[in-house]
């Protein structure tokens, strides 16, 4: 087995993901992995917007953090590829319900984050024929993902 497929395959073990919120503009989902438990939000202001997707940890060892979000909230974790693969199983099914409509996404500008979510934005992009743009500044770096 290649680096690569290894990469693929343990990105690919998603925890099971329970929808708490479905509205016109606003949907969330938690999940666990171990005695830790996550939250995805997808939101946007109006149909004209662009759905801005979110996630963090809200339990670690069962009792409330303060909320980290990103990638911040897998550090802390033991677990960090099921995190990153179920945050990612989730963008992937609700894209499916929203093929037409414009994501987004932000990160700290730290190299590491900004590699990582570079290689998923294209990824995710490559696979449904999608492009990017990516904004930077000196402390965020958004990612747009639109039609071509």
């Amino acid at each position: 087995m290649t680096f690569k497929e290894y990469l693929v395959e343990l990105f690919d073990k998603p925890a099971p993901i329970q929808i708490t919120t479905a509205e016109t503009h606003f949907y969330e989902a938690s999940f666990k992995v171990g005695d830790n438990e996550y939250s995805i939000e997808i939101a946007r202001a109006t149909p004209d917007h662009p759905w801005s997707i979110n996630f963090g940890i809200d339990k670690m060892n069962g009792e409330r953090v303060g909320r980290a979000t990103g990638i911040r909230a897998t550090k802390i974790v033991k677990d960090r590829h099921i995190v990153m693969a179920t945050v990612i199983k989730f963008v992937e099914n609700f894209y499916k319900r929203h093929p037409n409509d414009k994501f987004q996404f932000s990160c700290i500008n730290q190299e590491s984050r900004v590699k990582l979510y570079d290689a998923i934005t294209n990824k995710f992009a490559a696979k449904h024929n999608l492009k990017t743009e990516k904004i930077k500044s000196s402390s965020i770096v958004l990612w747009k993902i639109l039609n071509k």
